[in-house]
């Protein structure tokens, strides 16, 4: 467990408040029920507070166990305590799932693959697939007849952003100089430039995803969580409050050497 604080910023929760911002899962449900566990230590080492879990997206594809990660934060969909942003990973799953094959053909070369398989369809099935559009129906089909509507409704209507004190959380990132209230869907779930560059002061400090990181990056004006868990076995969330904010993190000990070049660096992969 690491923790790496980043000192005072401008940016508030209300008083009492505290919220720990989870970056992309994609399907690593080992590391998310570890990070969980770190979490829920950290929060009896800082004492009693109103504590809120925000996950930014990007809960499914390319890990192995994305149902898993599903199905769980599927049963704490009630739970106020409990906020999940739609990815553009979820979106494509939805699109897929509403008949969409340009979508299928694109979503199985960045991930959906796993997590077809993931919810029990044969990965002979799946790998046949890139053989034409009747093996791409034929997946579909069996796909839908495993995942349940009411999964599906529910990753249909998750927000793509959420507004507390003085930040923004939201997946992918937003469009530099237009209004928060006025930011689009698309670039909410897919916007890497201008938003990565870019050191405009927005209305908020923004919370997000989407583009990895060797380790959680911070400016002045956004904080990125998404450090390749599938990929690296690193899952992270971002931990505020007040005006403090902290690192907690599955990063494997060798991973806590890595120099400032190689944390800043930004990975194509998204």
């Amino acid at each position: 467990m690491r923790y790496l604080r980043f000192g005072k910023r401008a940016a508030r929760l209300d008083e009492g408040r505290r919220i720990y911002a989870i970056g992309d899962v994609h399907g690593c449900y080992d590391q998310l029920a570890h990070l969980v566990q770190l979490i829920e230590l950290d929060g009896v080492q800082r004492g009693a507070a109103d504590t809120r879990l925000i996950f930014l997206g990007d809960m499914i594809d390319r890990g192995p166990k994305s149902r898993e990660v599903v199905e769980l934060l599927y049963e704490l969909h009630d739970s106020e305590n409990v906020i999940c942003l739609r990815g553009n990973h979820e979106q494509t799953m939805v699109d897929v799932l509403r008949g969409d094959m340009e979508a299928m053909r694109f979503w199985l070369s960045f991930g959906g693959a796993e997590t077809i398989v993931s919810w029990g369809v044969e990965r002979e099935l799946v790998v046949h697939a890139s053989l034409g559009e009747s093996w791409q129906r034929e997946v579909l089909e069996a796909f839908r007849a495993v995942v349940p509507p009411s999964i599906i409704r529910w990753m249909a209507g998750l927000p793509t952003y959420h507004r507390e004190g003085g930040y923004f959380f939201v997946h992918a990132g937003i469009r530099p100089g237009t209004p928060l209230d006025a930011q689009s869907e698309e670039d909410m779930l897919w916007i890497r430039e201008p938003f990565l560059s870019s050191w405009r002061q927005h209305e908020a400090v923004v919370v997000h995803g989407h583009t990895e990181t060797q380790t959680a990056t911070t400016g002045g004006n956004r904080i990125g969580v998404d450090t390749g868990a599938y990929r690296t076995g690193c899952l992270t969330a971002v931990g505020l409050q007040g005006s403090d904010q902290w690192i907690i993190d599955t990063a494997p000990e060798s991973r806590l050497a890595a120099t400032p070049t190689e944390t800043e660096r930004l990975a194509v992969a998204g």
